[in-house]
């Protein structure tokens, strides 16, 4: 389906998610975004089901129900017009909360929204995008996909190791026994001691050992380890070793 055909084809219950641009999607990552997303679903009162995966880039369309007992509105049991604007409100519904689950910006990452980021990184697909019979919304793209794996890497950075954790790796680190993988964030490496998800960004002008340090590779190193408010702050690597 040519995406301008895709406002067109749907019917007032129905809106899609239509994947641009990449190389195909998977059946497992496909199933595991759309269960994500139908999670999202619930929570405004909905129910989401598949009418129809068209292909080409791929659409995937999909018409809203109100869950039972779920309270949206009088206008299901009244007149075919009042059901129709029903319909419609249902889905401007379950889309604004899709729309605001996937924002990057919402702080920690949703899970809907670092499924449909990993799509992106891995080349299911270049953008994702939730069309409905009146707009189109841009969900997920490579640059937003980058800003939610570093915002991660950042929150994974940020979680506060105890004194004597810090003392051990600032004395493996002197001592030259500290091994760990060199991580590249947002263009800047980071070292990341083995047996820890906490990441310290390493000080490359001032690092002697700089022009050996490659990112996913795993080194043992000696370093000076610097601390701020008792936290690992930045790392002067003057050997490297590959391990």
């Amino acid at each position: 389906m040519a995406f301008r055909d895709v406002p067109d084809r749907l019917n007032d219950d129905e809106f899609a998610f239509y994947f641009s641009g990449g190389d195909g999607v998977s059946a497992d990552k496909l199933g595991h975004f759309l269960s994500r997303a139908a999670i999202v679903a619930r929570r405004v009162g909905a129910e989401l089901q598949i009418t129809s995966l068209e292909p080409g880039s791929l659409a995937v369309v999909i018409r809203t129900i109100r869950r039972s007992g779920a309270a949206v509105g009088n206008e299901f049991k009244t007149s075919p017009v009042q059901t129709t604007g029903a319909a419609a409100a249902l889905v401007g519904l379950v889309v604004g909360a899709l729309v605001q689950t996937m924002s990057p910006e919402r702080g920690e990452a949703k899970p809907l929204a670092k499924v449909a980021a990993e799509m992106i990184e891995k080349g299911d697909a270049q953008q994702i995008e939730i069309v409905t019979r009146k707009s189109t919304t841009l969900v997920m793209n490579a640059e937003r996909a980058s800003y939610i794996r570093v915002n991660g890497q950042r929150t994974k950075r940020s979680r506060l190791l105890d004194t004597s954790t810090v003392d051990t790796l600032t004395k493996s680190a002197r001592m030259g026994t500290l091994t760990g993988t060199v991580v590249d964030v947002d263009g800047e490496l980071h070292f990341r001691p083995d047996g820890f998800r906490y990441l310290v960004p390493i000080d490359i002008q001032r690092s002697e050992a700089a022009l050996e340090l490659v990112s996913g590779q795993h080194f043992r190193v000696n370093a000076d380890l610097t601390t701020h408010h008792g936290q690992p702050d930045n790392m002067r690597i003057y050997r490297a070793t590959p391990t």
